[in-house]
Parts: structure tokens; C-alpha cells; sequence
């Protein structure tokens, strides 16, 4: 499919023009919606440009996909299979939340935690490597000075979200050679450490890091993030960026050629933990008629599910680690 034929399904599939629909219309929302999939059609990602082709198969692979519009962030909701557009949200921030479909509707999220988790140590000591130890202090540097002019809103966004996954703080702080501890450097987006790792169990949730990580990724190629994707490499390495690459691989192939069970759940794969969804948050009744409340549904956002970005307003409480200490 192409162009004008990609227009017309998606509008004839997904757009909703009754007033009276409870779930509400979103004109605006699908003509977000096809913007994106043009972008797809225009990367130089093959895989990605295979999702365009064949979005026809999305239909098949997620069978309750809905799109919804919004004056909340946008945002894709997992167990409603619910992609939710923000009126004025840009082309990064739609696209990580695709990203979020990709994986969980095309790919239906498996994920060895074990092995991951080791990826994201060896990125994480890939960062504080003598090699690329003084240039990833002064990144982190650039990136929290938020009167630098020349930091792009791919850094701002997608990068800096990534680096603080892998570290799982908000911010980080570096040891001086004086010995004393630097301030700390305040990632301008991030999730909190709850978020990413598991205090009680003393151990990261793989699960969530890679599903925001792969989000990122996906945000950074789709909207053709060479520099800082070139960035994330140097800093994460080849092992971190190839299962970004594999997983954007499995994409591309499973969008092709959809091979479905009709009767099994899409959430049935997925390691994430079920109190994180939607629902976690809402307080409609499970045996209420989904289509019914959805749009109500919807504005409850996820917790801790959207990344936090700067200005904000309690900086001070935010935690920070020395660096130092994680290398130990």
C-alpha cells in the first residue's frame, strides 16, 4: 500500500465521525496518524518502511486497535491496544509511542530478562569506561544545561531518557579529581528510579527499560536521528544498539507475515507487570462495557509510564547517585 490507498484505509478503519460515539471523534488524531505512517514510508530504515507497507496486517495482528485523540500527552495504552494522540504533540514524541505499538502489537513483547539486564550493565559500564569516561561526564554536563542553544530536542527527549534508564536515576553526580562530589546532572527527561528499577528486590526491571528504550530508539530512526543515534552507540555500544536493531528486525519481518492465533490475548507475551497498565490508576469497574468508558479511561495516565521532562519544580528531591559507586 502506498500514499493515497494507505489514506483511505486508515480513514475507513479508524476514523470516527459520530458525535454520539462514546469513545469520541478523532479526525485530527487520524490525520497525526497518517502523517506518521508517511514518515514511515520515507525512512531509510527498510524495516520501518515495511510497516508502512504492510499496515494493513496491523488490523490482523492487533484486532482492537483504536486511535483516540487527546489534549493529554500522547500515549499507547497496552491492554486497550489504544493509541491516543495529543493535538500538539511533535513527530518524537508520536513516535515513541508507536514505538510502544511495534512492540507490544507487532512483536508481542518477549524478552529474556536475564540476558538483557547484562546489556544494560555493560552499556552502563561501556558509559564510565576509561575510554569514554571524561566524554560522557561532559555529555551529561551539556545535556543538563538547559541554556545550551545547540542541544537538540532528540537529545532532549529520546537520548536522554535512554541514558537514564540505563543508569536507572534521574540524574547523576561524578566524583572530582579533588576527590569531592560534583553537583548533580539532571537528565532533561527521565523516568523516576522506581520506575526503572525495583528497591525492594535490589534489582533493575529489564522489562520496562527495554520497553522505553526500544520506544526511544524507534523515535530516533523513524525520524532519521543519525547524530544521535551515532551518540547512543558510542556511549552504549554495539551489544545495546544491535537488540534495538533485532527487535526493529523481528518488526519488520512480523508485520509482513502476521501469523496470528484469532483467539489468543495480545497482552499474552508481555513481561510487563500487569499494575503498571491503565488500569493501575482507574477505578471503572472491570465488568463495565470497555468501549463504553474507554474515552474516560484514556485520560488516566499510566504512572510513572511517561517520561518527566524539565522545567520542573522539585528538582531538589530528585535522586542522584555518584558514579563511582556504580562502578563498584
Amino acid at each position: 500500500m502506498q500514499g493515497t490507498e494507505i489514506d483511505e484505509y486508515i480513514k475507513n478503519k479508524y476514523e470516527r465521525t459520530n458525535e454520539s460515539d462514546t469513545r469520541g471523534t478523532n479526525h485530527i488524531a487520524i490525520g497525526k496518524f497518517i502523517d506518521l505512517i508517511h514518515l514511515h514510508e520515507n525512512c531509510e530504515n527498510t524495516n520501518i518502511r515495511n510497516i508502512a507497507k504492510n499496515i494493513k496486517n496491523l488490523e490482523e495482528l492487533v484486532p482492537n486497535f483504536t486511535i483516540f485523540e487527546t489534549k493529554e500527552k500522547s500515549a499507547y495504552y497496552i491492554t486497550f491496544a489504544a493509541y491516543s494522540l495529543d493535538h500538539d504533540s511533535d513527530k518524537l514524541v508520536d513516535a515513541h509511542e508507536f514505538g510502544h505499538l511495534v512492540i507490544h502489537g507487532i512483536n508481542k513483547f518477549e524478552l529474556d530478562e536475564e540476558k538483557f539486564s547484562n546489556i544494560v550493565k555493560n552499556a552502563r559500564a561501556n558509559c564510565i569506561s576509561s575510554e569514554n569516561k571524561q566524554d560522557f561526564r561532559k555529555y551529561v554536563e551539556r545535556l543538563q544545561d538547559r541554556n545550551n542553544k545547540d542541544i537538540t530536542d532528540a537529545e532532549k527527549g529520546p537520548v536522554s531518557d535512554i541514558l537514564s534508564s540505563v543508569f536507572q536515576y534521574p540524574s547523576l553526580s561524578f566524583k572530582n579529581e579533588d576527590g569531592t562530589i560534583s553537583e548533580k546532572m539532571v537528565f532533561p527527561s527521565f523516568h523516576d528510579r522506581e520506575y526503572y528499577f525495583d528497591e525492594e528486590k535490589g534489582k533493575m526491571r529489564a522489562d520496562r527499560i527495554f520497553d522505553e528504550d526500544f520506544a526511544n530508539y524507534y523515535s530516533l530512526v523513524l525520524n532519521g536521528c543519525t547524530k544521535e543515534l551515532g551518540i547512543l552507540r558510542k556511549f552504549l555500544g554495539e551489544e545495546w544498539m544491535q537488540s534495538m536493531e533485532q527487535e526493529l528486525e523481528k518488526a519488520g519481518k512480523n508485520i509482513q507475515m502476521p501469523d496470528i492465533d484469532k483467539n489468543t490475548d495480545i497482552n499474552k507475551n508481555s513481561n510487563i507487570d500487569k499494575n503498571t497498565d491503565i488500569n493501575k490508576n482507574s477505578n471503572v469497574d472491570k465488568n463495565t462495557n470497555i468501549d463504553s468508558k474507554l474515552g474516560e479511561v484514556l485520560m488516566t495516565q499510566r504512572e510513572g509510564a511517561l517520561p518527566k521532562e524539565l522545567p520542573i519544580n522539585e528538582l531538589e528531591e530528585q535522586r542522584d547517585t555518584n558514579i563511582e559507586e556504580i562502578q563498584k
